[in-house]
């Protein structure tokens, strides 16, 4: 039989991981230090499955549900498993102390991962005993829908780690993406970091409004950057491809490098500016609404993408 896998920490990342591994067919144990935040973890990802179910992208909500199963305690929850995923709090502190505590308690084979979005391991992970078992394995969000993993070895971590991990990512359905070295903020979120600083100083200079913005990428990039990447998109924009393109537009792109400010802090003015025009668009109250038509285009999107790949090819 299958060993377990273990989440700790069930809030926004931790329960989306838990539908990823109970979803592939693994018994999956959720622990969460707060009181009561296994339980309403559960509440939400029974509205997730059955949105799966709808949309047809699981056969059964309630199959993927009953592999789930709270646990009272940490040890409970790193009993027998085979891997681990830590989703606590983005703080180097707590992540090292939750790593210290599991790594005393999960059995001595398994892999220990932590959802980490932007600090690099080595900066919590260098002083754990079984650090050569340790890594990042930070996903896109929500897992269950962008199944992106980036894979980031601190210089502890064990090729034999990395490749467990590589390979149980593949298996659940992930995209695995291994980083070669420890960056900040990893690849996602620096690529993410170069649109959303340059959009925030675009409203900032007047340039144009934050729902116009909103549609340029939803209406141009967006729609080629769903199916290709940057790379992709470069080779297949220029008659001879990507050495033809940076021939004829490299130094466009320099000439507009040196006058973007991405690296500048984020003016009060511009931000109020963004959350009013954010806000009337969808109130408050409704975001969490707007979540959920996010989750469920992203749903479609799945799908026809699935259709794409069958009718043309990846």
């Amino acid at each position: 039989m299958t060993r377990p896998i273990g989440i700790v920490g069930c809030g926004l990342i931790g329960r989306a991981w838990a539908i990823v591994f109970a979803r592939a067919g693994y018994a999956v144990l959720l622990y969460d230090a707060e009181v009561g935040a296994v339980e309403r973890a559960l509440t939400v990802i029974d509205g997730n499955l059955s949105d799966l179910e709808r949309g047809g992208l699981i056969d059964s909500a309630s199959a993927v549900r009953v592999r789930m199963r709270p646990c009272a305690a940490l040890d409970a929850a790193l009993a027998d498993v085979i891997y681990v995923q830590e989703s606590v709090f983005e703080d180097r502190a707590l992540k090292a102390r939750v790593f210290a505590e599991m790594d005393a308690l999960a059995p001595p084979d398994a892999v220990l991962a932590s959802s980490c979005s932007a600090i690099p391991g080595s900066q919590f992970l260098a002083d754990i005993p079984g650090r050569g078992r340790c890594l990042i394995a930070h996903p896109a969000n929500p897992p269950y829908l962008m199944p992106v993993v980036e894979l980031v070895p601190t210089p502890h971590t064990g090729d034999a780690a990395v490749e467990r991990c590589y390979r149980l990512m593949e298996e659940v359905g992930q995209v695995p993406v291994v980083l070669k070295k420890e960056v900040p903020g990893f690849v996602m979120n620096r690529l993410q970091a170069g649109v959303v600083n340059e959009a925030v100083q675009l409203v900032q200079q007047g340039v144009m409004s934050p729902d116009d913005i909103d549609k340029v990428m939803r209406y141009s990039l967006g729609l080629r950057w769903s199916f290709m990447g940057p790379f992709e998109t470069m080779d297949l924009n220029a008659p001879a491809g990507f050495q033809d393109y940076a021939t004829r537009y490299g130094k466009s792109y320099e000439a507009m490098g040196r006058t973007m400010r991405g690296g500048e802090p984020w003016d009060p003015a511009a931000v109020a500016a963004v959350e009013a025009a954010r806000r009337q668009l969808v109130p408050a109250d409704k975001v969490g609404d707007r979540q959920a038509w996010r989750d469920r285009r992203l749903m479609a999107l799945l799908r026809h993408i699935a259709a794409s790949d069958r009718d043309f090819g990846r």
